[in-house]
C-alpha cells in the first residue's frame, strides 16, 4: 500500500478532537487502481504526554473522525494507526486481509 498518513493538524474544539487522514489506493502491474472492498477498517491514536484518545472508522480513501478529547491540549502530539483491508482476487475464492500501521507527529490546534 502507498504511504498512508495523518493530516498536520489535528483540531481540537469545544472538547472534540478531529482527525484526518488518507489512504492511497494501490495500483496493479498495468497502473490500474486497486478499489478498497469494501472499506478499510482503521484504528487510530493520538498521543500526547501521557494522555491518549483512540478512535476507529471505515473508510475508503479519505476519512475522518472525531472522538472526546479528553485532556489533550493545543501542541504536539504522535499520531499512530492501524488499518486492516480486505483484498478479494479474482483467482481466489477466499478473500484475504492486509494489515498496515504507521505514525507521525502532528500539532493539536
Amino acid at each position: 500500500m502507498a504511504h498512508q498518513q495523518f493530516a498536520d493538524t489535528v483540531t481540537l474544539s469545544d472538547g472534540r478532537l478531529e482527525v484526518k487522514g488518507i489512504l492511497p489506493r494501490d495500483t496493479d502491474e498495468n497502473g490500474k487502481e486497486i478499489p478498497y472492498d469494501p472499506l478499510v477498517a482503521i484504528s487510530w491514536f493520538i498521543l500526547q504526554g501521557d494522555e491518549i484518545v483512540q478512535g476507529s472508522l471505515l473508510a475508503g480513501g479519505s476519512w475522518s473522525d472525531t472522538a472526546d478529547a479528553g485532556k489533550l491540549t493545543p501542541g504536539p502530539a504522535l499520531a499512530a494507526a492501524v488499518s486492516v483491508i480486505l483484498r478479494r482476487t479474482p483467482e481466489s475464492k477466499t478473500p484475504g486481509f492486509e494489515t498496515f500501521t504507521w505514525s507521525q507527529e502532528v500539532e493539536i490546534r
